[in-house]
């Protein structure tokens, strides 16, 4: 297949998912994604895409930079994603199908990882400077509104008050997980 099949995005949908189909060959099994195709230094049978700084998988289609979990959702689905994707397991750089998830922002901020700056090792949880106490709070919604769930005198009180107020709201079971990063250049 030369390069000059397609060089540029289709206005439809369905030509999207047919062009990226043309270039690229995806295995939902193993989220893999092969070039088909000679693209500047890429050959065919090279893994398609290139580590991002914050660690998704980035590739280039008529000169267009997409994110390659949302093209392995095209290519699989024939259409693009509604929300953003979700990858389940915390991990950027495992487009495996059954790790993809089309949701709201909301739902995949219910998804994420433990922050590299927290030192409770709980999402919510923290110690107070001035009343040595720990405090539990939760985000609601969109809009970033905060509630308290209250101080307590242990951590666990305040982590175990987290942890009810996330299954009530509906968190993902992964969130706030310390889940490794794929560090750039390591694929």
């Amino acid at each position: 297949m030369s390069n000059s099949i397609l060089t540029r995005w289709p206005d439809d949908e369905q030509g999207h998912a047919n062009f990226a189909r043309n270039f690229l060959r995806y295995n939902p099994l193993t989220g893999e994604v092969i070039w088909r195709v000679n693209r500047g230094k890429s050959r065919a049978g090279d893994k398609a895409g290139s580590v991002m700084a914050h660690g998704y998988l980035q590739i280039e289609l008529a000169q267009k930079k997409h994110l390659l979990h949302r093209v392995c959702w095209l290519i699989h689905y024939g259409s693009w994603p509604c929300g953003v994707i979700d990858h389940i397991n915390g991990n950027r750089s495992d487009n495996r199908i059954a790790n993809l998830r089309s949701v709201t922002q909301l739902e995949n901020s219910r998804n994420s990882s433990l922050r590299s700056d927290n030192k409770s090792g709980v999402v919510g949880v923290s110690r107070c400077d001035t009343t040595k106490k720990w405090v539990a709070k939760i985000q609601l919604g969109p809009n970033l509104k905060y509630k308290n769930l209250g101080r307590f005198a242990s951590k666990i009180d305040a982590i175990n008050a987290r942890k009810n107020a996330e299954a009530q709201i509906g968190f993902h079971q992964n969130h706030g997980k310390n889940l490794q990063r794929v560090k750039k250049n390591s694929i």
